[in-house]
């Protein structure tokens, strides 16, 4: 987004329309409309069997399956899956950072399925289609997506404006029933593309891959940047902010490529922001 909103700005503009919401208001993305539904489904069946959900934790072993089994050990529902899609540490990692001690202090404020719930509310009949729509928007859209491009285009003087979550339409498009929303034959978000129809260029409207772009972070934290996240880390340890042991389990798995970067880098920036704000204090 900051690089983004630099090239808007050098080429010249003030004010720029941006197609956040799109997807998790209308469906775009698979791995998390399609496969929350399924996990679900996976969680309540291996629950229903006689030791199904203890025999499930046994075979999924590693770093890869950690959110899935914590999942199993609790109750199925909408929210447990959809956390072994979105979450981004298990309530079991989380607790090996914070230890024992803070994580039975800290109660409610560290329950994710509840707060997500809280958040998405209860299920409708015709399906999950709409829960996850809101708990996107509630969450992941509300916490993070808007956050990153308000911060990342004011660093760059950039109006971004956001019309596909304009309060009307959200809340319309929120009641429409699912099927409404869902084509598998057409892809992701036929009612979006229905809407646009003639004026959106068949090359975009036909188009399969979505293209984006990413940095390889994964390997800079390991490489040049490799101990400048050992000493951040090592500073978070040392205060007592979170465990040296969870710490140091993190950063084996990442050299190991069991587990995608973005949890170091959390866990960094994390640690600088605990840095700066004990500095100003």
């Amino acid at each position: 987004s900051y690089f983004v909103s630099q090239t808007a700005r050098q080429a010249g503009l003030t004010v720029a329309l941006s197609g956040l919401g799109g997807d998790e208001l209308f469906g775009g993305y698979p791995n998390t409309f399609g496969q929350v539904p399924q996990m679900a489904r996976a969680l309540r069946l291996a629950q229903a069997l006689p030791g199904g959900a203890s025999l499930a934790r046994s075979l999924l072993g590693g770093p890869k399956w950690t959110r899935v089994r914590d999942a199993l050990a609790a109750p199925a529902s909408l929210s447990a899956a959809y956390l072994t899609r979105r979450g981004l540490f298990s309530p079991s990692e989380a607790q090996a950072l914070v230890g024992p001690e803070l994580w039975q202090a800290a109660g409610p404020a560290l329950d994710l399925p509840g707060h997500v719930a809280a958040r998405a509310g209860v299920a409708a009949p015709d399906g999950a289609f709409n829960w996850i729509s809101r708990a996107e928007l509630r969450t992941y859209t509300h916490h993070q997506l808007l956050r990153d491009t308000d911060v990342m285009s004011m660093a760059h003087s950039l109006e971004v404006r956001v019309p596909l979550l304009d309060v009307r339409l959200v809340e319309w498009v929120l009641r429409l029933p699912a099927g409404v929303k869902t084509n598998h034959a057409t892809g992701p978000k036929p009612l979006l593309l229905a809407a646009i129809g003639p004026d959106l260029p068949a090359l975009v409207r036909q188009r399969q891959d979505k293209q984006g772009f990413t940095f390889p972070l994964a390997l800079w934290l390991g490489g040049e940047l490799k101990a400048e996240v050992d000493g951040v880390l090592a500073a978070v340890g040392e205060a007592g902010w979170l465990r040296p042991a969870g710490l140091a389990q993190v950063q084996h798995d990442f050299a190991q490529g069991r587990v995608h970067w973005s949890r170091l880098w959390a866990l960094v920036a994390l640690g600088s922001l605990l840095a700066d704000a004990a500095y100003a204090a």
